[in-house]
């Protein structure tokens, strides 16, 4: 064949030609995709706030407020629109949730008209389900992208409900529950090294400074734990705020997998599933100490059993579909507390009614022996800072004289039961602290009698609940208000079961 037929498709030099061009092409298209990739994620996250909020703002908490100009979340207002979990609140109920971030959501979703008339977003504390809502409220397109981390790191501030994978008995890595515990750990570490623990301080005040301080960082610490692409400067940004929180993140999943990984009961089912062979090729690694848990189902209640207090996500992560927890550690040391699901209006299931944990505590007075000393307590030194290094070991310590047990009133954030000394009692920050950052002080009540009169004391406020007029038996239910928790409250029978349980106790 001649030289040109059939062979100038076929050459080297025709053959670089094409893939050159063809690279060109590629390479032109991949630029345009990505310039169009970017100018659309500018114009979803500025362009279309605009068409989600007309807020722009976050403004100090004025209780004399008026007006359409301000949402009030996370919390109540007498005259500002609100989008809050509080019971009593003025929240259209179509759009509560179980934290005030998710009643955010569901206020963006729903097109919320006071969204599009305000200009400015108000909240009387700073928690993280406070800062969540208002920081969505704000960057609403970049909110809706991280939805579900937002929602989760609200559930686990607010109600400290850190989801567990049931199988893997740990929070499985890059899930949402993640994401959201890597967020709380980072904002609890700020807090507390740059400002104050929660209720230290004046709390107004406080807020605001923290409010201006963590709402520019959300979106750079969001971005940095997602699968989006960002830019790195962004990532960076974010990850230096992020990795400020791992040590109270290593301390949680340290007592996570003691509390969930050598557990001698299923937390849903309650049956034994203890397993001796695993808990011998992990030794060493359970620092914490066997964990026991019993539920009453009927009551709201768990009882937890374990060798040190615990962070509480890792405690109430045990909690599931209850209201109240009760915890025993070694040297008869107890604590019983209500959790913040008794304080909103929960809307994922029915919540029991709280009950006056004082009654109890002069029950528990009553029955201690003055003239026996209690067993040895572990001393949690007060402020104690999270660690990653294991609990400190059992020490001989002698409970100071006149501790009596006592209690908050029931419309308190989370009412805790404990023995108190008179002389040093714990403020609200340390109540509302991690139970590794406090003493417990030792009973003389031996843990059978104990389990005995908190059991008979739920049992006895139950029934009475549930004969208290407008109840109708219907105890757990949703959307109990304060005035019917006072109402059950004085309608129970308490001086009977009081006069009953205060007999005085059987000495060795």
């Amino acid at each position: 064949p001649t030289p040109s037929s059939g062979g100038a498709s076929g050459s080297p030099i025709t053959s670089f030609l094409l893939d050159t061009q063809m690279g060109l092409v590629v390479s032109v298209c991949a630029a345009l995709w990505l310039v169009i990739f970017l100018a659309a994620m500018v114009y979803t996250d500025a362009d279309a706030d605009a068409l989600l909020t007309t807020i722009r703002t976050y403004v100090a908490y004025d209780a004399r407020g008026s007006g359409h100009g301000v949402v009030c979340v996370d919390c109540t207002h007498s005259a500002f629109p609100t989008l809050t979990h509080h019971k009593d609140s003025s929240t259209p109920q179509n759009l509560k949730g179980d934290t005030s971030t998710d009643t955010v959501f569901n206020a963006l979703h729903a097109e919320w008209a006071p969204l599009r008339r305000a200009k400015a977003v108000t909240c009387n504390h700073f928690d993280i389900d406070g800062l969540c809502s208002v920081w969505s409220l704000l960057h609403p397109a970049q909110a809706l992208r991280h939805e579900r981390v937002l929602r989760e790191a609200a559930l686990i501030g607010d109600m400290r409900m850190l989801h567990v994978d049931s199988t893997t008995k740990t929070v499985r890595p890059r899930s949402n529950a993640d994401y959201a515990l890597r967020l709380c750990c980072w904002l609890n570490s700020q807090e507390r090294e740059l400002f104050s623990r929660p209720f230290e301080g004046k709390e107004e005040d406080e807020s605001a400074r923290k409010f201006e301080h963590f709402l520019p960082l959300m979106g750079d610490v969001l971005e940095s734990g997602s699968s989006y692409p960002i830019a790195g400067a962004q990532y960076k940004r974010g990850m230096r705020e992020l990795v400020k929180g791992e040590e109270e993140r290593l301390v949680v999943m340290r007592d996570v997998k003691s509390l969930h990984r050598f557990q001698r009961t299923n937390v849903d089912s309650g049956e034994v599933e203890y397993d001796a062979e695993d808990a011998a090729d992990n030794a060493g690694v359970d620092d914490m100490g066997y964990s026991a848990v019993e539920k009453w189902p009927d009551l709201g209640v768990v009882v937890v059993t374990a060798k040190h207090p615990p962070h509480y996500y890792a405690l109430f992560s045990l909690a599931k579909g209850s209201d109240a927890v009760v915890t025993m550690y070694p040297g008869n040391r107890y604590e019983i507390e209500y959790r913040y699901t008794g304080t909103v209006d929960l809307q994922s299931r029915p919540t029991w009614p709280r009950l006056n944990l004082a009654r109890l505590a002069k029950v528990l007075n009553a029955r201690e022996r003055p003239g026996e000393s209690p067993p040895d307590v572990l001393i949690m030194p007060r402020g104690r800072r999270p660690s990653s290094a294991p609990p400190p070991p059992l020490e001989n310590q002698v409970t100071p004289p006149g501790v009596q047990w006592d209690a908050p009133g029931i419309t308190d954030s989370g009412p805790l039961l404990r023995r108190n000394d008179p002389d040093n009692r714990l403020t609200k920050a340390e109540r509302y602290g991690n139970p590794n950052e406090r003493s417990v002080w030792s009973s003389t009540i031996p843990p059978e009698e104990f389990m005995t009169v908190v059991k008979s004391f739920f049992q006895h406020g139950t029934e009475g609940a549930k004969s208290a007029p407008g109840v109708r038996g219907e105890v757990p239910r949703k959307g109990w208000t304060w005035k019917e928790t006072h109402d059950i409250n004085s309608h129970i029978k308490w001086d009977e079961w009081m006069a009953l349980e205060m007999r005085e106790p059987q000495t060795s």
